[in-house]
């Protein structure tokens, strides 16, 4: 099955509190319409793998990495797109 391998680099500062995997349907990445797909903590490996909305040929996911701080704040990263071959 088609999955998505995710990386990121790890966060330096030092109020991170976990690193979020959120994912929207097809090329374009859409705050409003985001799933969260997994919380990983601080030490956590930083990867992720998923097969989620990839099943049918010609599909599209687009992924994003989030920071989160122990503040409440939270930055994310540049929108990573995946596509299932026709």
């Amino acid at each position: 099955a088609l999955r998505a391998d995710l990386t990121w680099t790890a966060s330096d500062d030092p109020e991170l509190a976990s690193y979020q995997v959120r994912a929207t349907p097809g090329p374009a990445y859409s705050a409003d319409d985001e799933t969260l797909l997994a919380t990983l903590l601080p030490g956590a490996p930083l990867t992720y793998q998923t097969a989620a909305g990839l099943a049918t040929p010609g599909a599209a996911m687009s992924y994003k990495i989030y920071v989160r701080l122990t503040t409440g704040r939270e930055a994310g990263s540049d929108p990573e797109t995946v596509f299932h071959p026709e």
